[in-house]
């Protein structure tokens, strides 16, 4: 009977098809990147930044109380520095030429590798936006040959695949300083928290569960971000050489614990006692899981309102 032509016999006709794009799942939006204030007319080795928090106690309902006892402003200032951050990327001239065109590649190397450097940068800047400075990316809670669950699984968008790791006993303010020798990230787990390394965690020199994570070069070198400046619990070091414990809440920004709390009673709260204060809010930012409760909040609400006005 013979035999019939098949894609195992005649596999020299068929074509392989490429698409004309190659997909990106790397992380597009920064907002609050996009807000912050970029100074680009920076000039010397320092720029110092003056804070009044105090003083001009000359007021009274009598004259004499209030000139004897008039007293001076009180001010404390930072002298800021900067701090650098690079991304560097080298592609081969032959690979530059061969993918000059779509019709010899899916993407011309240069490009693409100039873009993904410039995310990559991007990336990194607004992790640190969140950190206190020390340039720890997340902890470590538990560990297994070459694997390690961080203590906080959202940590793990901090993470890429062939990032350099280093390991301390701390955050990186305390500058003590990182663990010999550094592993390689082979492989990440979103839903788990897992990270996967190229070797056992016991050939780090000392580590134990909870240590702290750095791209390497990174420790107490990152830029202070927002809680370095409105910090979690009351500040005890100093920032940029001032010394915020006189007066905590001017000069290290308001603290507010939403204990046993719903989402929007505890930012209801918290907007309060900003208010008290003599804050102005713009802006909240929360994760994806808060702003979800405070959604579907509203959104009960909502309906509640929309079902109450058409009865009326």
């Amino acid at each position: 009977m013979g035999s019939a032509a098949t894609t195992a016999n005649v596999p020299e006709i068929l074509k392989n098809v490429w698409q004309n794009d190659i997909f990106d799942f790397m992380y597009e939006d920064q907002p609050f990147m996009g807000l912050v204030a970029k100074d680009t007319s920076w000039y010397g080795l320092y720029q110092y930044v003056t804070v009044m928090y105090g003083g001009m106690a000359g007021r009274s309902n009598t004259f004499g109380d209030a000139k004897a006892n008039k007293s001076p402003p009180k001010y404390l200032q930072m002298s800021v520095a900067v701090r650098d951050n690079f991304a560097t990327w080298a592609v081969d001239h032959k690979l530059i030429t061969l993918s000059r065109n779509t019709r010899g590649a899916l993407v011309r190397a240069l490009t693409e590798s100039t873009e993904k450097a410039t995310t990559k940068l991007k990336r990194s800047t607004c992790w640190m936006f969140w950190r206190n400075g020390g340039g720890a990316i997340g902890s470590t809670s538990t560990s297994s040959t070459n694997t390690a669950t961080l203590y906080d699984l959202n940590d793990i968008r901090n993470f890429d695949i062939d990032d350099v790791i280093e390991f301390s006993a701390d955050d990186g303010i305390a500058a003590a300083g990182v663990r010999a020798g550094s592993l390689i990230v082979t492989g990440l787990n979103e839903d788990t928290g897992v990270i996967t390394f190229d070797a056992n965690l016991s050939t780090v020199p000392g580590y134990t569960n909870g240590d702290y994570l750095f791209h390497k070069g990174d420790y107490n070198l990152s830029f202070y971000g927002v809680p370095a400046y409105c910090t979690l619990a009351t500040p005890t070091t100093t920032l940029w050489g001032m010394t915020r414990t006189a007066f905590p809440t001017r000069l290290a920004g308001s603290r507010f614990t939403a204990s046993n709390l719903l989402v929007i009673e505890g930012i209801k709260k918290a907007l309060a006692s900003a208010h008290r204060r003599n804050i102005t809010t713009t802006h909240i930012f929360a994760p994806p899981e808060v702003y979800n409760d405070v959604e579907n909040s509203l959104g009960t609400q909502r309906r509640y309102t929309e079902e109450k006005v058409g009865t009326v």
